[in-house]
Order: C-alpha cells, then sequence, then structure tokens
C-alpha cells in the first residue's frame, strides 16, 4: 500500500498534475470506543500504526486533525514517526466552516498534507480539493484513504496487509 502511494504521488508529481499545495491524504478516525469524545477502541489503535506505515515514507510536512481524541489518537503514531506535530482546526462556522478552513489549511503547503478527520468532513474536504461531489462515508467505514493529486481523486482502502487486523 504505501509503495502503491508513493508511487501515485510521484507519478502525479511528474506528471505536473499535482502541484505541492494540492497533495493531500485524507482518512477518517479509526475505530471509536463510545460517549462524548471518545478513544480509540484496541482495533482503532492498530489501524492508526498502519495508518503510520501507510503514511511513513510520503514527504508528509502538515497533519491536520480536528479538536477530537479521536482524530488525535489516529494522527499521533504518524505524527511521532514523521516528527510533525498536528494541527487542530476547530469546528468554527459548523460544518461547512471547519471543510472550509481544511481545505484553506492545505493550500499552499509544500509537501504532502495529512487530514484526519470524520465520516461526513473528509469526502467533502477531498471533494472541495478535488473538485468534485463525494458521498459521505458510511458510518461504519474506516477503511478507506483518499489521495488527492491536483484535480485527480483516488480512493484506496486500508486493511491486514498494511498491518491491519481486522474489525472485531
Amino acid at each position: 500500500m504505501r509503495r502503491l502511494l508513493a508511487g501515485l504521488v510521484l507519478l502525479g508529481t511528474l506528471a505536473g498534475a499535482a502541484p505541492a499545495a494540492e497533495r493531500v491524504i485524507l482518512v477518517r478516525h479509526a475505530e471509536k470506543g463510545t460517549g462524548d469524545d471518545p478513544a480509540l477502541t484496541e482495533a482503532g489503535a492498530i489501524r492508526a500504526e498502519a495508518l503510520a506505515r501507510v503514511v511513513g515514507d510520503l514527504d508528509v510536512a502538515r497533519i491536520l486533525v480536528s479538536p477530537t481524541r479521536r482524530t488525535r489518537d489516529t494522527a499521533a503514531p504518524a505524527a511521532e514517526s514523521l516528527g510533525v506535530t498536528p494541527e487542530e482546526i476547530g469546528f468554527d462556522g459548523g460544518l461547512d466552516g471547519h471543510v472550509a478552513a481544511l481545505v484553506a489549511a492545505c493550500a499552499g503547503t509544500e509537501g504532502t498534507v495529512l487530514v484526519v478527520g470524520h465520516s461526513n468532513t473528509v469526502p467533502r474536504v477531498a471533494g472541495a480539493l478535488a473538485g468534485r461531489e463525494v458521498p459521505d462515508l458510511d458510518d461504519r467505514e474506516y477503511d478507506t484513504l483518499f489521495l488527492v493529486l491536483g484535480e485527480r481523486l483516488m480512493a484506496v482502502r486500508f486493511g491486514p496487509e498494511d498491518g491491519f487486523a481486522g474489525t472485531p
């Protein structure tokens, strides 16, 4: 998976399709527990570690998260291994304001941006960056990774071969 993503990033860059400001990886937070601001489950922690392996060689310059524990915890292993401090983007202006702030934060960044969000924010940010509509993720869907290269939008899944043992 990591080689596939690295190859797609390189291909998009060489083809001139992906200025650095438009190279964005977006994922929903990993599996969460219950409650107001839940932590990750054991499966979620395993998925967060898999995400760190997937993005480990992709020149991630910025990591953007929402101010929730589950997005911070999902990004933490990648942030630690990459030496990048996650930046929290708040919910000022509601859902639309949050999405707009994430899109704006992606602009002008050299290197790759990793966005860890939610089932209703990740597709909207991906769609806004690629100039198309992307439906919300199912609430049970945690394994979709979006890659935006310029106006190109790809969705891949990461699973057992990337270090994730499966959903209980």
